[in-house]
């Protein structure tokens, strides 16, 4: 290795770099200072053959650090195109009706408890006309079950269909199917 010791603004002029920096240099411990035999460091004084290697060592681990930096934003692109292929995924399943949009979905099952909550809620006024001739518990009992039955029944003969884009749309009620299942059930208490 060569041993020629060099001052610190020399050893700059040679890496083309301030004077200030290889103070930097050698306060990070990149660069040595020159010693005696003894083991002393020399003040402002280098080992140019050691020196001079370990200044390309720090380059090249810098040059590292940028490459990397370039891995990270390929990563950075890599994850995005990804986000941006499982984006399109869900928009062609939406669009082929396999998904739902959420909204809409909401929208549809509102309408569905609406409806049924309503229905519950009109049990009393529907039957009491209806019981109120009859004479016996069981009857009673008979006309309530029959309409608590029509009302369960509309509750599962629920069209899946609305959840589509074909189905109810916002702003929409499924009102001709309201007014089909209530002509049933009045044939049916007919009977």
């Amino acid at each position: 290795m060569l041993s020629v010791r060099i001052s610190q603004k020399d050893l700059a002029i040679w890496f083309d770099v301030d004077p200030t920096h290889i103070q930097r240099l050698t306060h990070d411990g990149v660069l040595r200072l020159a010693r005696t035999e003894s083991g002393k460091e020399i003040k402002g004084r280098y080992d140019a053959g050691e020196n001079v290697q370990a200044f390309v060592k720090h380059l090249r681990k810098l040059n590292r650090k940028d490459y990397s930096g370039e891995d990270e934003a390929r990563r950075l692109r890599n994850i995005k195109l990804a986000a941006d292929a499982k984006i399109s995924q869900l928009k062609a399943k939406v669009a082929s009706g396999e998904l739902i949009d959420r909204k809409h979905a909401i929208f549809v099952m509102t309408q569905l408890l609406t409806s049924l909550k309503n229905h519950v809620l009109a049990v009393p006024d529907r039957v009491s006309r209806l019981v109120l001739g009859l004479t016996t518990l069981q009857q009673v009992r008979e006309v309530l079950k029959r309409d608590h039955e029509l009302v369960l029944q509309e509750a599962a003969n629920f069209d899946m269909a609305l959840l589509t884009r074909g189905g109810l749309q916002n702003g929409e009620t499924n009102g001709k199917r309201d007014r089909d299942t209530q002509k049933k059930a009045r044939r049916r208490r007919a009977k």
